[in-house]
This record gives structure tokens, sequence and C-alpha cells, in this order.
């Protein structure tokens, strides 16, 4: 886990929930620095047996031990019995750290790390934040995985083709202008093969394909640490939005993005470490 002037290794034990390991629980306790006691926000009584388990926990380990109570699938959230206000009172009532999650989305997953690792012994503050104006250094950071997802409920996502051949995503901001990772095209010399696949659930195939005239590279890009990742691809021809095409909705220039803000990440990458593409896109 990269904090900001340091890196913490984590190790995880994930057995609390299977019942040949239920005899080994305590001494895995007793080894722990940090437990992270998780319940369910769509069922009410394994929010309430949370309580036992923290008391099972302090018993095991003393009363030292580093706690996190995490109310789990978030992205059920109209299915919910736990409210967010509940988690918080239990958690300040039990005097231990609070976070809601969806391990499903990634929704708080990183961040509920983070929290831990800075709240070990020796770090100096819970609250670790980049510096201001400097974009994480994420040079080792790659997502995969994600669920099946079809292009009506991302409509402004495209396709980067490279001689008709799967290159990587982008997403259509205006009738002329797709926003994709520099780090995607820094090694083209020119535009030509270079293609976009807009509306369509597959990278390869249906939806409308368009040329590229010029693409504008992040002028601060920086390959090593992946700092500054963007570059701008140019539409050869102007998209008509409103109909079947749609470009999405940006922020506010300087608009500040917290600690914590749920965020959406799709494209044709990944699903395993060492997989190869997806061929639908996933979300």
């Amino acid at each position: 886990m990269y904090l900001e002037d340091r890196t913490v290794r984590l190790q995880l034990w994930d057995t609390a929930g299977q019942e040949r390991f239920r005899s080994l629980i305590p001494s895995y306790i007793r080894d722990s620095t940090v437990a992270v006691v998780v319940y369910d926000i769509t069922n009410a009584n394994s929010f309430h047996q949370t309580s036992k388990w923290i008391d099972d926990v302090r018993t095991e380990r003393g009363s030292d031990v580093i706690i996190m109570l995490v109310g789990n699938k978030t992205d059920l959230s109209d299915k919910r019995q736990v409210s967010t206000e509940e988690g918080e009172r239990k958690a300040k009532e039990l005097n231990v750290m609070f976070i809601e999650t969806s391990a499903k989305a990634g929704y708080n997953v990183k961040q509920l790390f983070r929290r831990v690792a800075a709240a070990l012994p020796g770090m100096d503050s819970t609250e670790n934040k980049p510096p201001e104006d400097k974009p994480l250094n994420a040079c080792n950071g790659r997502i995969i995985g994600g669920y099946q997802a079809d292009i009506s409920q991302i409509p402004f996502q495209v396709a980067l083709n490279l001689n008709r051949g799967p290159s990587c995503g982008g997403s259509l901001i205006s009738s002329r202008w797709v926003l994709t990772a520099a780090h995607c095209v820094q090694r083209l010399g020119t535009t030509d093969g270079l293609q976009v696949r807009i509306n369509s659930t597959y990278g390869l195939a249906h939806g409308r394909v368009v040329n590229i005239e010029s693409l504008v590279m992040h002028p601060k890009y920086n390959p090593l640490s992946i700092d500054y990742d963007f570059a701008l691809l140019e539409l050869e021809e102007e998209i008509k939005l409103g109909e079947e095409f749609y470009a999405v909705e940006l922020p506010k220039q300087d608009e500040p993005v917290e600690d914590g803000t749920c965020l959406q990440v799709s494209g044709w990458g990944k699903t395993e470490d060492e997989d190869f593409g997806s061929e639908d896109l996933r979300l």
C-alpha cells in the first residue's frame, strides 16, 4: 500500500466466514495488528453480530488492537437495512473506525486499506493525502476485473482500434473530441490506422467507426510515473449528440474530488491479472 511518503506491506487473512477455519480464528486474531469486521448493509442480523466479533477480537488481542467496522454492499443501497448513521453510531460507541464499501463495485476498498495502513503504529496520522497539485504516483497500478455491461449503461464509452485491432478505451467528451490515456497513443507517430468505435458494447464490432484527425498529448505527461496520463483525440467528422451518441458530463474546472469519492471505471481491459483483454464491455 503506497502512502504519501512510504510503502506499507499488509498481510491479509480472510477466514472468519469459513467453518473449517473457525478453530483457528483466535490464533489469527492474536497474531494480527488490525481486525476488519465486515457486515452486510442489506442484512440487519449481520450488523448486530459485529458487537460480538469486536468483543472477541479485543478478548484475544487486547484493547490496543486497531479495529475497522465496515458496512459492505453499498451497490445494493435499494435493499439497505442498516443506515450509514447506525454504522457510524455503533463505531463511535465501540471506539472503532468506520467506513462503508462495495467490494463488487470497488467503492472505498482502497480507502479502507489506506486508513488501516495510516493507523498502524509508527504512522503520523490517519489522513495521508498526496501533495497539492501533484497526481498520486500509481506507476504499478492497473485496474482489472469488473462485470459485463452494456453500452447503454455507459453511452459515452468508446473503443480505440489501431489497424482494426484492440487498443484502448476512451470517453466522448464533445461532438468532435475523445479523452483517452496518453500511454495509449504516446508511441504513435501518426494517426494513420487509429480509429474510435462509438456506441458499441463490443470493442471490435458493431457501432460507428470514426477516423482520428489529430491527437494532443498532455504537455506534462510522464511515461515513467504515469503522471498526467491524458490525451485528446480529434475526430475527422462531427458526431450528432443526443440520439444514439452521448458525451460524458465533465466536472467543472478545478472542481475538487474528495478521497473516498465513488468513481466508475469501464472498458475492455483484462479480467484477470495475466488475462487478455475482454471482448465485451465491462464496468
